[in-house]
């Protein structure tokens, strides 16, 4: 890198300067951290009152991840419920990027992916829910996805070996993070489970 690559432009020299933006960026992540730590704690609740989810995933403590650089974007992730063993995957995502929409992300593979019938469980979701095209389940951003169809999700699968169902929620509806992603679970726990 030269000595003109390390110039600030105005608009960096801006940012840099405002000594604002790191305290109110913290309080923002500490309440998106609070409103995952909520879903967490309803979606544990209601799974506490149904005996029909696998106990493996009952016993999930789901888990809260912070990072500052997905492709130089900060986010908070909750997996819960989850189960990561190997080749098997299970997890419900949720996942707040910043600057994007909030994303609820159903990950099945492996043995998760082969307990149920594809084509029944996309026909019985309701509209919004759109099916991953990506090479790699671990990509957040909205764009690459595709509302879902059979045809499409098994050819997905055989290429990819993975299944991911995502619905995004927009930033401007962040006060219903909570509420959406328990919302959400409970479909899919009916869906999957009973």
């Amino acid at each position: 890198m030269s000595a003109a690559d390390l110039h600030l432009s105005p608009e960096e020299r801006a940012v840099f300067a405002d000594r604002s933006f790191m305290p109110v960026k913290a309080r923002v992540c500490a309440k998106i951290e609070a409103s995952l730590a909520l879903l967490r704690e309803d979606i544990r609740s209601y799974i506490a009152h149904h005996q029909e989810i696998p106990a493996e995933l009952r016993s999930s403590a789901g888990k809260i991840s912070r990072g500052e650089n997905y492709h130089s974007y900060s986010y908070r992730v909750l997996d819960y419920p989850s189960l990561f063993a190997g080749e098997d995957l299970f997890t419900f995502r949720t996942v707040a990027l910043w600057g994007m929409p909030f994303g609820f992300h159903l990950i099945l593979s492996g043995t998760w992916l082969d307990r149920w019938q594809v084509p029944e469980m996309l026909s019985k979701l309701p509209e919004g829910f759109l099916i991953a095209t990506h090479a790699s389940p671990w990509v957040w951003e909205p764009e690459g996805f595709v509302p879902p169809d059979a045809e499409t999700a098994l050819r997905l699968i055989s290429q990819h070996k993975y299944l991911k169902i995502s619905y995004f929620l927009a930033m401007d509806q962040y006060d219903l993070l909570p509420e959406t992603g328990l919302r959400i679970w409970k479909m899919w726990q009916e869906l999957l489970f009973e």
